[in-house]
């Protein structure tokens, strides 16, 4: 659900909060928190003052299916 949250909000990721992101999904903000931190190592992602940024859409999209 994450993935297909983040690519469908990839143009307002840089003004959604990771709470706002948790709040929208109806997970807790530490399982979440626990997700994006493996989506980072996997450099799928990065995160910065809580701000996720999409770092490659290909692989992603490859996740969804």
């Amino acid at each position: 659900r994450l993935l297909k949250y983040l690519l469908e909000n990839e143009k307002n990721l840089d003004t959604i909060s990771q709470k706002q992101i948790a709040i929208d999904l109806n997970v807790r903000a530490q399982s979440l928190s626990r997700v994006l931190k493996e989506l980072k190592i996997s450099e799928l992602i990065d995160t910065k003052k809580g701000r996720i940024e999409i770092l490659n859409k290909d692989m992603i999209m490859k996740e969804l299916w």
